[in-house]
């Protein structure tokens, strides 16, 4: 079969993967990554677009077809449980009952669903949902961004469902299983749990990688050009990670104490543990699960030395 390319615009980098369907299953055939340099919003649609285009190079790859992603804080995801109807009649009725959940209109949104479950109360019939409203603002915005690179969309999907998909096919969900995804990315963590390879619960969070480089570009001082420190900063987070408070390690051409580092970052992991600690709480107390049987990580914040022993 032909190669198919995937596409994430993200608020740091620009991710690119191709892939090729065989008897085994999917095939990775190319993986690229470039950033967005530092103080250019995802507003400057003509910059993105030239990230791309610049990507796109550098993978070998001319513009064309593409899947891509949508993402950011004003994705909802939410379940829901309706009344049993036929699929034709769901969506308005989807739309109805989210109109007073959503901190947008209704009316400016994009709304899709997936059925989960069909459920007997009684002797009602209902459907359980997991629903998706995305404002129209934000997929215009992804298009506009790929028509500007010479890209031919032929599929949109969020980033909780992208990530259902890569984990069933190239991962695998085992049944009778609670796991928890965190993706970790640079202005957000979205923490994704799935039961017998559903996704049942999908949250967005904040504090999130950037907030990381942030609180060490506090505590290394000022004077600087912005975008100089926030590269300076970025560059100690990659190499030292969250050091452990006797860690030897240093970062060359820096004099900030590794002690000092670790003093700067550690507020903000505080504060995410907390915020993910809340969401399984949660998770666990309404669907009566007993524990958390996996935590995967992904996104770049996932490459975060020592990241892992504040989730032991």
């Amino acid at each position: 079969m032909s190669e198919m390319i995937g596409l994430d615009i993200g608020s740091h980098s620009v991710k690119l993967v191709g892939f090729k369907m065989t008897s085994k299953g999917p095939f990775l055939t190319r993986a690229g990554i470039k950033e967005i340099p530092y103080g250019r919003e995802q507003e400057d649609l003509s910059f993105i677009s030239e990230v791309i285009k610049a990507l796109y190079r550098e993978v070998g790859l001319n513009p064309g077809k593409v899947r891509l992603t949508v993402s950011g804080p004003e994705i909802n995801v939410r379940r829901i449980t309706l009344p049993s109807m036929p699929k034709t009649e769901l969506q308005e009725a989807a739309r109805w009952e989210l109109k007073e959940q959503l901190s947008f209109p209704i009316e400016s949104a994009r709304i899709d669903f997936h059925v989960l479950n069909e459920l007997v109360e009684g002797d009602l019939k209902k459907l359980d949902l997991i629903t998706v409203a995305c404002p129209n603002q934000r997929i215009d915005q992804v298009l506009a961004i790929a028509a500007k690179a010479g890209l031919q969309p032929t599929h949109l999907d969020v980033t909780p469902f992208a990530l259902w998909n890569a984990l069933l096919h190239f991962y695998g969900l085992a049944g009778e299983e609670e796991v928890a995804l965190l993706d970790l990315g640079a202005e957000k963590t979205g923490i994704h749990i799935f039961h017998n390879g559903v996704l049942q619960f999908s949250r967005e969070v904040t504090p999130a990688g950037a907030d990381v480089t942030q609180a060490i570009v506090e505590g290394i001082g000022s004077g600087e050009e912005p975008s100089l420190l926030y590269e300076r900063a970025e560059k100690i987070k990659r190499e030292i990670g969250i050091p452990a408070e006797t860690s030897p390690e240093k970062v060359e051409g820096e004099s900030i104490p590794v002690t000092k580092i670790s003093f700067l970052i550690r507020p903000v992991m505080e504060t995410l543990t907390a915020e993910i600690s809340r969401s399984l709480d949660y998770y666990t107390n309404q669907f009566h699960i007993e524990r958390i049987n996996r935590l995967l990580l992904t996104g770049g914040g996932a490459n975060l030395k020592n990241l892992t022993s504040y989730f032991v």
